[in-house]
């Protein structure tokens, strides 16, 4: 039995060597049609020049960007050439980790070879592939989300302190790729406080929750000293109160002051019109309102006006849960998995929005059963699928600039999450049907044996 086991072992093994090998050339053939880089994005423009500043200076660490991308791009001297090799390879290497780790928490052999495989096909999509000849935050995003993910398997199958110190880095490393992440670490921080009433790893759960809370609210306060939220806010009041009257009126009773010259501002973002609403000297008195009182209205518009914040993300459901983002392709880039079949079956577009419905159901239908069988290690994929939507609520509600690109890592999130449940449901499912199987076989033979 030992030997069989060993012998399956290599097979996997040698099988998942071979096929890394083959995801490597595939990625690596694919990058070589890339003409260059694409960096004509304002968000770059930012990054590298928040990456120009001193790492001593306060405007490096508490600018208006997390801090962890522009320290990447300084550390890789900010050539474009060098950042989207390092991005590619480095995406090529977090990926093939979280495939490994996939398939180690998977106790059927078949299966293994099947959860490998479809993690590497997952990560060919062009909405995880794309962003490596770009200089903005998902590449890294994404990269780190692997690893984490695959940290947080690790942890789950042996529990010590270096997986721990691990996987709260990594969740740190998060945050400070971007702000919402931060709100997805405590949504989730929550949550495993919470479970800790009704489980006997009350200290286990502290500890990760714990960390998660104390890891938003370092981010919330740097992201605060950094005036994160200027901008988004101006986007808000620019693209959604100015056009409606009622919420315009709501505001005006928050003291916000609104004269012809805001109003000229109607329906724009912060960046249109030469920076406008950034720069027109007309509009002091109201950016002094925004940068004192804006984040308060704003919270309390959203709270009033709940009903709409938590629908209206569903107003273009396709927009939030299946958004096509080839326009921002840098020249020369072509999808890997392009007008195949498998490329729809392994990261569904058309019938996206059906499944994120289906995915949450199923997600909610099990997690009482995952809880009953103590199966911790589902907790990673359940609460991929249920925090992705309020995260979207959280997005569409405090930017409407760039939603489809904003609102892509909960869909490649929950999208991820949805195999690793289907994969973890059927590893549990396996060695029930053979049971059964084995046990129907027996009272088949007695039945003949007796006749």
């Amino acid at each position: 039995m030992k030997k069989n086991q060993q012998l399956k072992q290599v097979a996997l093994s040698i099988f998942e060597l071979l096929l890394f090998i083959l995801y490597l050339r595939l990625r690596a053939l694919d990058s070589q049609s890339i003409h260059a880089p694409r960096i004509s994005f304002g968000d770059t423009r930012d990054y590298l020049l928040i990456a120009s500043q001193s790492l001593l200076s306060p405007n490096f660490w508490l600018s208006d960007k997390p801090f962890l991308i522009p320290l990447f791009f300084k550390v890789l001297g900010g050539n474009p050439n060098v950042i989207f090799m390092v991005q590619l390879y480095l995406s090529i290497f977090c990926w093939g980790i979280l495939a490994v780790a996939c398939a180690s928490v998977i106790r059927s052999y078949p299966l293994k070879f099947v959860a490998f495989a479809t993690i590497l096909g997952f990560s060919l999509s062009q909405e995880i592939v794309l962003w490596d000849s770009l200089l903005l935050s998902e590449s890294l995003h994404f990269s780190i989300a692997a690893l984490f993910y695959s940290s947080g398997f690790w942890l789950v199958k042996k529990w010590g302190k270096f997986q721990v110190v691990l996987f709260i880095l990594l969740a740190a490393l998060l945050a400070f790729v971007r702000d919402p992440n931060a709100y997805m670490l405590l949504m989730a921080g929550v949550i495993l406080l919470v479970l800790m009433v009704f489980t006997q790893y009350r200290l286990r759960l502290l500890l990760i929750g714990g960390a998660f809370i104390a890891i938003f609210i370092v981010s919330y306060a740097m992201s605060s000293a950094g005036g994160h939220s200027y901008t988004p806010l101006l986007n808000i009041i620019g693209m959604r109160i100015l056009p409606n009257q009622e919420y315009l009126a709501y505001f005006e009773q928050q003291g916000m002051p609104v004269s012809s010259a805001l109003l000229e501002r109607t329906g724009t973002a912060s960046f249109w019109d030469g920076l406008a609403m950034l720069k027109d000297p007309r509009l002091d008195t109201f950016r002094g309102w925004v940068k004192e009182h804006g984040t308060i209205a704003l919270v309390k518009f959203l709270w009033h006006y709940k009903a709409d914040a938590i629908q209206k993300p569903l107003n273009n459901p396709v927009s939030v849960l299946a958004p096509n983002l080839y326009y921002y392709s840098a020249t020369g880039f072509t999808p890997i998995l392009e007008g195949t079949r498998l490329s729809e079956l392994l990261y569904p577009m058309r019938f996206g929005v059906i499944l994120f419905w289906l995915a949450n159901m199923y997600a909610a239908f099990i997690i009482a059963f995952a809880f009953q069988q103590r199966k911790a290690i589902w907790l990673f994929p359940l609460l991929m699928i249920l925090l992705a939507y309020p995260q979207i609520i959280f997005i569409w509600n405090t930017d409407p600039n760039d939603i489809l690109r904003h609102a892509l890592h909960l869909n490649v999130q929950w999208r991820l999450g949805l195999w690793l449940l289907v994969f973890f449901s059927v590893d549990y499912c396996i060695p029930l049907l053979i049971s059964k199987l084995q046990e129907f076989s027996k009272n088949l033979k007695r039945r003949f044996a007796a006749s």
